[in-house]
């Protein structure tokens, strides 16, 4: 992160190649097949739906990953367009409107004074971009934590304690429309 903040920050990232959300959104069609509700996720993000499977509404089940479905998308990395890729789960809750969320987090590895450390990245609320984001340390030379405390749980701009030495973590977020330059 620091690498790509010297390198393009404050003005040196072209938001004019920064995809429009319209041209880079997940496209999702429902409707009805003989007494059926069905929808169908363009998965590979090609506008097309015609290579995409035809699935049945269902009740949402907001704490399992099966049948989380991967659909592709297009990111600007600041240089250039890559594609990437993300889970959503779609269903019902309690009525017939199909709810989404997503299933991804995002993961950064640092060390300090010999110590390796990974951190993790959700969003709070489950959507694509990290609107909400809540942050925790969740591997330490190598070791991996199995179980996150509450405590463990940090928010934007907390303070994250390693130890004796104390990163005050700061998350860039670039969101469309919303630049400080």
């Amino acid at each position: 992160m620091t690498t790509f903040l010297k390198e393009n920050f404050p003005c040196k990232i072209d938001t004019g190649r920064i995809p429009s959300i319209k041209d880079n959104s997940v496209c999702i069609m429902s409707g009805r097949q003989g007494k059926d509700t069905i929808f169908i996720v363009d998965e590979n993000n090609n506008k097309d739906f015609r290579d995409d499977p035809v699935r049945l509404y269902k009740e949402m089940d907001w704490k399992t990953t099966s049948g989380l479905i991967k659909c592709q998308y297009n990111v600007y990395n600041g240089h250039e367009m890559v594609k990437d890729s993300s889970w959503v789960n779609l269903g019902t809750l309690g009525d017939s409107e199909l709810w989404f969320f997503v299933s991804h987090h995002l993961e950064s590895t640092f060390s300090v004074d010999n110590q390796i450390y990974t951190i993790g990245v959700v969003d709070e609320q489950s959507k694509f971009c990290f609107d909400d984001p809540v942050i925790a340390l969740i591997s330490q030379n190598g070791i991996k934590k199995d179980t996150l405390l509450e405590t463990e749980i940090l928010k934007k701009e907390s303070i994250l304690n390693l130890k004796t030495l104390i990163i005050a973590l700061i998350i860039f977020l670039i969101t469309e429309n919303i630049f400080p330059w």
